[in-house]
C-alpha cells in the first residue's frame, strides 16, 4: 500500500514538473517567435581597441570590464625596460619619427572624413571603426618613434582613453608580454549606438534615409523611435515571392541602420530590435 502511495506521488510530482516547464517555455519563447508581419534587427555598438604602444610587460591593468572611461582616464601601465632614454639621438631615428609623424596624421584625415560620411549616411560603421582603428595603430607607432629615438617615453608607459566609453572586453592580464600594437582592450562607445536590420525589398516602403519609425524593445517592454542613417544592397536573398504573371521569383534584401532619436540608457548591444 506504501509503495502505491510513493508511485502515486511520484507520478503527481513528474505531471506537475512537465506543466511548470511547458508553461516556463511558453513564456521563454513565445515573445520572441518570428512573425511573417515582423522585421526583427539587433542593436549594435561603435567600439575601438586600445592598442601597446610599446612592446613590454603589463604592469597594472587600471579598469574591470564595464567601467565607463572618459578620455584621458587611465586604462593599464606597461612595463618597458627595452626602451631606453638616450643623451642622443639614434642615427636614423629622425626619419622614421618623421614618417610616423605623416602616417599619423594621415591617418587621423582619413577617419575624420570616413566619420563625416558614416554620419551622412554614406558608409557603413564597420568601414568607420577600420579608419578609426588605423588611426589608433599610427598613433601608437609614432608614439614609439619618439621614444625609441630620442628618448621621452618612461620606463613605465601609461594607455589613456582616446574616447569616452565602456570597457567591454580586456584581452591581456597583469604580467602578460605585449607587442607593439597589440590590442589590450576593447572601448565600446556607448554614445554610438544603432539598430542593424535585413529587409526585403517588398518592406523597403518608409525605410528611406532619414525617416523614422517606432521599434519595440522586447528587453524592457517598450517602443523606441530610430532613424535610418544607412542602407546598402545585401544581394539576392532567400525570399520567394508570388507573382502571378511570371510565378514566383526571390527578391532583394536590404541592410537597414537606425539610430534612437534619443539616449536610452537601458539600450545594450545585442538586445533584440522588432519592426511590427
Amino acid at each position: 500500500m506504501a509503495a502505491r502511495k510513493r508511485h502515486h506521488f511520484i507520478l503527481l510530482a513528474l505531471v506537475g514538473l512537465a506543466a511548470v516547464l511547458a508553461v516556463v517555455a511558453v513564456m521563454i519563447f513565445s515573445p520572441f517567435e518570428q512573425d511573417p508581419e515582423q522585421l526583427q534587427g539587433q542593436v549594435e555598438v561603435g567600439e575601438y581597441h586600445v592598442l601597446g604602444k610599446v612592446p613590454g610587460r603589463i604592469l597594472e591593468i587600471c579598469v574591470s570590464e564595464g567601467d565607463y572611461v572618459n578620455v584621458g582616464d587611465t586604462l593599464a601601465i606597461i612595463d618597458a625596460p627595452e626602451v631606453h632614454a638616450y643623451e642622443k639621438p639614434v642615427p636614423g631615428a629622425r626619419s622614421v619619427l618623421q614618417q610616423a609623424k605623416v602616417a599619423l596624421e594621415l591617418a587621423e584625415q582619413s577617419y575624420q572624413r570616413f566619420q563625416r560620411l558614416f554620419d551622412e549616411g554614406v558608409v557603413s560603421a564597420t568601414t568607420r571603426d577600420e579608419a578609426y582603428a588605423n588611426y589608433m595603430a599610427m598613433e601608437a607607432q609614432y608614439e614609439a618613434a619618439k621614444g625609441q629615438g630620442f628618448g621621452n617615453i618612461n620606463h613605465e608607459t601609461v594607455q589613456t582613453a582616446q574616447m569616452e566609453g565602456e570597457v567591454s572586453n580586456i584581452y591581456s592580464k597583469v604580467g602578460e608580454l605585449v607587442d607593439l600594437g597589440s590590442p589590450i582592450m576593447t572601448i565600446a562607445m556607448m554614445q554610438n549606438l544603432w539598430g542593424t536590420f535585413l529587409v526585403p525589398e517588398d518592406r523597403l516602403n518608409g525605410m528611406e534615409v532619414g525617416k523614422t519609425f517606432k521599434a519595440f524593445v522586447p528587453a524592457f517592454n517598450q517602443d523606441i523611435v530610430m532613424q535610418v542613417s544607412y542602407m546598402s544592397d545585401q544581394g539576392v536573398a532567400d525570399v520567394w515571392k508570388d507573382d502571378q504573371a511570371s510565378g514566383q521569383k526571390h527578391q532583394r534584401t536590404f541592410e537597414v541602420k537606425a539610430r534612437p532619436t534619443e539616449q536610452h540608457e537601458s539600450l545594450r548591444p545585442g538586445m533584440l530590435l522588432v519592426i511590427k
